[in-house]
């Protein structure tokens, strides 16, 4: 198997993020476009050109699919590994999985995306909407949207408690990661580099979003609305095409932040609904950017320590 390279330097091979080493129940086989997977399984050969709907689904509890290094492509349809929703506590781990709509969807709680390159999905990169899913130390690269986690219409969501850490994610045609109708989400630690926004919030309340690079974006950094409730900490959103930081309606904690060198304003802050009193923004810094500094909701909590330099509309302005 040839890995390619990403168009930004980082090479594209599961080795570089981190080899997970087979579990020791895991069995070595051979396996072919169509397979389910029902225990612990350590992958010994590429399978190519998958028609779908699936090229691999995992069906069971604390199954273990350990790619190997190999890699599944797809022809531009269907799913490369689906864990499917009788599932729970299944882990996908080192590989490449690419050329598919979604790279690797879940259905099952408690699902565990590990080590693992998705790039060149039409859809995106990996896909959840399910309780307890973790993606982590992954590499998305050229895909519709990078993470996707939505809870769809289903009310509360079942796809809460999502953690998505320490992926570098780039060249979505879309955002990078998207959140939406979910809650307690958690983006920790992620580059989120040339996509074509950074982050996006829709309906995802009570989420963090926590210590993300979010740099060379065409659209916004980190944007979006209603997401009620949710913190917005020591994200560095650097050159994005539009503003660093874009969000509305809702109440949120914007702090320690810090926008720079974006082509409209550092931080932008908009509310319909009334709460933009309990919206607090706090030691966030805002300096070259295109707009102004800081464009806030008239009535927005200062909690001080927001400094704004050399913006080129100025540092602060508070719009009704």
């Amino acid at each position: 198997m040839t890995l390619r390279t990403a168009r930004f330097g980082l090479p594209l091979a599961a080795a570089t993020i981190g080899i997970m080493l087979a579990a020791p129940s895991a069995q070595a086989a051979v396996l072919h476009c169509g397979d389910v997977v029902t225990r612990s399984t350590r992958l010994d050969n590429d399978l190519v050109g998958c028609p779908g709907p699936n090229a691999l689904v995992i069906s069971g509890t604390g199954v273990a699919l350990n790619l190997n290094g190999h890699e599944l492509t797809g022809s531009g349809a269907g799913t490369g590994v689906l864990v499917d929703a009788a599932s729970t506590g299944a882990k996908v781990s080192n590989g490449q999985v690419s050329g598919f709509s979604t790279g690797v969807g879940i259905e099952g709680a408690s699902v565990t995306v590990s080590s693992v390159v998705a790039d060149h999905n039409t859809g995106s990169g990996v896909s959840t909407g399910a309780y307890g899913s973790a993606v982590k130390n992954s590499v998305l690269d050229r895909n519709g949207v990078g993470v996707q986690v939505d809870g769809g219409a289903d009310e509360p969501s079942p796809s809460a408690d999502v953690i998505v850490q320490a992926n570098v994610i780039t060249g979505s045609a879309r955002e990078g990661i998207g959140i939406y109708s979910t809650r307690n989400a958690r983006l920790i630690r992620n580059t989120v580099v040339r996509n074509g926004q950074g982050i996006r919030c829709v309906g995802a309340t009570a989420s963090l979003v926590d210590r993300n690079a979010v740099t060379d974006n065409l659209g916004t950094g980190i944007g979006g609305r209603d997401c009620s409730n949710s913190t917005f900490t020591s994200n560095e959103m650097l050159r994005n095409g539009t503003s660093g930081f874009a969000m509305s309606d809702g109440p949120y904690d914007v702090i320690g932040n810090t926008a720079s060198a974006n082509g409209a304003d550092g931080f932008s802050y908009y509310d319909n609904y009334g709460d933009q009193a309990l919206t607090r923004f706090g030691s966030n810094r805002a300096t070259d950017n295109g707009g102004w500094g800081f464009s806030l909701m008239l009535g927005t909590t200062d909690l001080g320590g927001n400094v704004a330099r050399r913006n080129a509309l100025g540092g602060f302005t508070y719009v009704t």
